[in-house]
């Protein structure tokens, strides 16, 4: 059993390796936000820093490498991206896009077959 653990483990540890863009690997900081989403899609700045104990500006970095642009100039991973809320236009929330749901999905398969 512990052998198809690590089995998995690596199997999702890849998954992620492979979904940077231009060469990049998503930092471990980004996985724990793109994890927060996986388990409660919607997510404010604040509720992320929370849920991942990460300060300001971390969460705001590692939420901005989830979407389509890091930077003006940098790629992100294009795994997310940020909405208004409909019942206040200053408030924005982290939902995850067609591309980071299928991730998860690849994921939620790899890790399946461990429990």
């Amino acid at each position: 059993m512990e052998l198809k653990i690590y089995r998995s483990l690596k199997g999702f540890l890849g998954l992620l390796k492979d979904r940077g863009t231009n060469g990049r690997e998503m930092p471990v900081g980004a996985a724990q936000v793109f994890l927060e989403l996986a388990a409660d899609d919607g997510l404010t700045m604040t509720q992320v820093m929370q849920r991942t104990g990460q300060t300001q500006s971390s969460a705001s970095r590692n939420s901005r490498m989830l979407t389509a642009w890091t930077t003006p100039k940098l790629q992100g991973l294009d795994l997310a991206e940020w909405r208004a809320a409909p019942d206040d236009f200053r408030s924005k929330h982290l939902f995850l896009n067609p591309k980071g749901k299928k991730l998860i999905k690849r994921i939620t398969h790899i890790m399946g077959e461990v429990v």
